[in-house]
């Protein structure tokens, strides 16, 4: 796997996870939606072997990023629709597209960089074996396809398809 291969796996699951579990963090509190998918901690939990430690301290990181993360996803989709608008509107404008298309990548490149701050936090409250694992599982998840809905959680992935919804 390449080095490119590997960021994007990490940067599409840790998206993924952190969404699903800032969200799920954040349930308790009034005002937000529940979370689609509250075992995203748990499976990181179990499957990494984290200590109540570190999966407060992950619950920690990912609710401090929660609501960046909430807004980047917004914009995306709001990016996306406007790039869609442009390229099935009748009348085509080339320097449309092109900026709308501009729109969706400078969104991407923020969630980028803040997908990679929220994993610098991550690097320093896993092992090194840990660490390791975790890499590991976020390859598994994008070989799978599960960072995008198709996968071993149940519900609509970020793009709104995916498993059956949950019960």
């Amino acid at each position: 796997m390449t080095r490119f291969d590997k960021t994007i796996a990490f940067s599409g699951l840790a998206l993924a996870v952190a969404l699903a579990a800032a969200t799920a963090a954040a349930a308790a509190r009034p005002g937000r939606s529940p979370s689609p998918r509250p075992d995203h901690i748990e499976h990181l939990a179990t499957e990494l072997d984290l200590t109540d430690a570190q999966r407060a301290a992950v619950e920690k990181i990912f609710d401090a990023h929660h609501e960046e993360m909430e807004q980047n996803h917004s914009e995306l989709r709001a990016a996306h629709a406007s790039l869609h608008a442009q390229i099935i509107d009748e009348d085509f404008d080339e320097g449309a597209i092109r900026a709308a298309a501009s729109a969706v990548a400078a969104v991407e490149e923020e969630m980028a960089v803040a997908r990679a701050r929220m994993l610098k936090e991550m690097r320093g409250i896993l092992t090194a074996d840990q660490y390791k694992d975790f890499v590991e599982l976020l390859a598994r998840h994008h070989r799978a396809g599960r960072m995008h809905g198709r996968g071993e959680f149940p519900g609509p992935g970020p793009h709104g398809h995916g498993g059956p919804s949950l019960p």
